[in-house]
């Protein structure tokens, strides 16, 4: 237990989200009802899933097509910040792009914004060149 519950909640959830290769339930359970994903460059391929989402339900659909055409290799958080209602992840992650069976190793950075125990926020930064790069054919 680190002494602040959200980012235990985050910790376990990415604990969750790499042992399953892609478990949502503890990310919606995590969201408010209205949190907005700010993404990045859905007009590139395979990066459709990318857009910004305002909602829980929204969410499920930012899930739901990541899902659909990448598959998990791995999650892996390497540095937690915390400062206040926000918390910062840096890691790394690789994601196979179904049609084209081939794997992207990236970086990402992510904030996480807290309202009580909700994510009101969640803003993701991620290599989306390699990213796209798998996904041509």
């Amino acid at each position: 237990m680190s002494g602040n519950p959200n980012l235990d909640q985050l910790k376990s959830a990415f604990a969750t989200w790499n042992e399953s290769k892609g478990a949502v339930s503890p990310w919606l359970d995590l969201f408010d009802d209205e949190v907005c994903i700010c993404s990045m460059d859905e007009a590139s391929a395979g990066l459709s899933f990318a857009e910004d989402r305002r909602s829980k339900e929204q969410a499920a659909a930012y899930f739901e097509s990541l899902l659909r055409d990448w598959q998990m290799v791995h999650w892996t958080p390497e540095t937690y910040i915390c400062d206040g209602d926000k918390i910062a992840m840096f890691g790394r992650c690789a994601w196979t792009y179904k049609a084209t069976g081939r794997t992207a190793e990236v970086r990402a950075a992510h904030l996480w914004q807290f309202r009580g125990d909700k994510v009101i926020q969640f803003t993701e930064v991620f290599d989306s060149g390699r990213a796209a790069a798998a996904a041509t054919p």
